[in-house]
C-alpha cells in the first residue's frame, strides 16, 4: 500500500468562515460535465441548494447561488451558465439559467427559485465561458473558439428560513441563516485505483443536534456507467478509528445529477448522543456536505466534505471565537493518515501572539 504523508481534514463549529471561496483551476476543453480526470474543468460545484426544504420542521429552507468571475484581464467578459441537477441520467444538468456579459471580478447570484430547481432542492454546477460562446444544449457542449476554454469562478451558497432571498441579502423575516463555499475540480481527486474518497470531519446527535448528510453525483451526464455506488463509514470521536469497529456504514446508488440523503437519527443503530466523522467511497465524483442542526435554537451549520487527497500536515482556522459576544468556536480535527497522528492545536492573537497550544493523539480514521 503507498503510503501517503500525514494529513488531517478540520472543520470548524461556530466561526465565520462559511464564505472563502474555492479558485477553480484551469481545464482543457472536453466534456464540461466531467470535474474530474484527465479533462479537469472550470467550476463551482454545489452538492445541496435547498428549495423548500425542512429539518425536522425547521424551515423552509431557500438557497441562493453567488459565483463570482475572477479575471485580470479589464477587456474579458463572461457567461454563467448555472446548471440545476435534475437526477435523470440522460439529462441531468439541462435548462440551464444563463447570466451573460458578467464583467471581471463582478459577483452574480441567482436564487434556487429563477434555475427552476425542483422543490426540496437539488444540486448545482455552475460554468463560466467566454462571452458569446455557443452552447449546444442537444449535445451538452461549449463550441470554443481556437485557444478559449473554461473560465475561473469561485462561489457561495447561502441558505436562509422561512422565507427566500433572492439576492441573498437577509431581513428580519429570515430566522436561521447559513452557506458554504462551493467546491471546485480540485476537490473530485481520483485515486490510484480509480476510486474517489471524501471525508466529512463532524458529524453529530448529541445536545439537541441532529445531522443530515447530502451527497451529489457530479459524473458526466448522459454515460450509462455515470451511476455513482457510495458507502458510508462513520467513526465515533473518541473511539479506535479503524483500528476498532465502524460506528456503522450505509450504501447507495445515484443517477448523474442525483443527490442522497442520509438523516442520522433516522439510520439504523444511530441514537441521540454520537459525535465523529464520516468517511466516504465511491466510484464516480462526489460533492459531500454534512448539515448540522438544532431545532431549539433555529440553528444551522454546514460543513463540506473534501477529498481525502486533499488533506494536509497542517491546516489553519482564519477566525476563531472564545466567549466573544457570545460566540464560541470547536475545532473538529480528523485523521486521515495510516498511522495513529500527534496533533498539535495553536491558538494565536490577532496580533500574531501565541497565547497557548494543546496536544491530542489520534488513531486512523479517528477525530477529536
Amino acid at each position: 500500500m503507498k503510503r501517503r504523508p500525514l494529513s488531517i481534514a478540520l472543520a470548524m463549529g461556530l466561526a465565520i468562515s462559511l464564505f472563502v471561496g474555492a479558485i477553480a483551476t484551469s481545464g482543457a476543453q472536453g466534456d464540461y460535465a466531467l470535474p474530474a480526470g484527465d479533462d479537469d474543468v472550470n467550476g463551482a460545484y454545489f452538492p445541496w441548494v435547498p428549495y423548500g426544504s425542512e429539518l425536522d420542521g425547521m424551515g423552509p429552507f431557500y438557497g441562493a447561488v453567488t459565483v463570482q468571475f475572477l479575471s485580470e484581464d479589464p477587456d474579458a467578459a463572461a457567461d454563467l451558465y448555472f446548471f440545476p441537477g435534475l437526477g435523470e441520467n440522460d439529462a441531468a444538468y439541462d435548462d440551464p439559467y444563463v447570466v451573460a456579459n458578467v464583467q471581471p471580478n463582478a459577483s452574480v447570484t441567482v436564487s434556487a427559485g429563477a434555475m427552476e430547481l425542483e422543490e426540496p432542492g437539488g444540486s448545482v454546477r455552475v460554468h463560466a465561458v467566454p462571452t458569446g460562446t455557443d452552447y449546444d444544449d442537444d449535445a451538452d457542449e461549449f463550441a470554443f473558439d481556437e485557444g478559449e476554454d473554461f473560465l475561473a469562478i469561485t462561489g457561495t451558497v447561502k441558505n436562509v428560513s422561512p422565507t427566500p432571498s433572492a439576492d441573498a441579502k437577509t431581513t428580519a423575516a429570515n430566522i436561521t441563516i447559513d452557506g458554504y463555499s462551493g467546491l471546485n475540480a480540485e476537490h473530485f481527486g481520483e485515486t490510484d485505483n480509480g476510486i474517489y474518497e471524501y471525508v466529512l470531519p463532524i458529524i453529530q446527535t448529541n445536545d439537541g443536534w441532529n445531522s443530515v448528510l447530502r451527497l451529489a453525483n457530479f459524473g458526466p451526464e448522459g454515460d450509462p456507467n455515470a451511476n455513482s455506488s457510495y458507502t458510508v463509514t462513520i467513526y465515533e470521536s473518541g473511539g479506535q478509528g479503524a483500528a476498532g469497529p465502524s460506528a456503522g456504514a450505509f450504501t447507495g446508488s445515484l443517477r448523474s445529477g442525483e443527490v442522497a440523503h442520509h438523516d442520522l437519527l433516522n439510520e439504523e443503530g444511530f441514537e441521540e448522543g454520537f459525535v465523529g466523522n464520516a468517511f466516504i467511497s465511491s466510484n464516480q465524483p462526489l460533492g459531500a456536505i454534512a448539515e448540522r442542526y438544532k431545532v431549539d435554537d433555529d440553528m444551522l451549520l454546514t460543513n463540506t466534505g473534501r477529498a481525502e487527497s486533499e488533506g494536509q500536515a497542517t491546516q489553519v482556522a482564519p477566525l476563531v471565537f472564545r466567549n466573544y459576544n457570545n460566540w464560541n468556536s470547536g475545532i473538529s480535527v480528523a485523521n486521515l493518515s495510516e498511522m495513529d497522528t500527534t496533533v498539535t492545536v495553536t491558538y494565536i492573537t490577532e496580533g500574531g501572539s501565541q497565547v497557548s497550544a494543546e496536544q491530542v493523539t489520534i488513531p486512523r480514521r479517528g477525530m477529536e
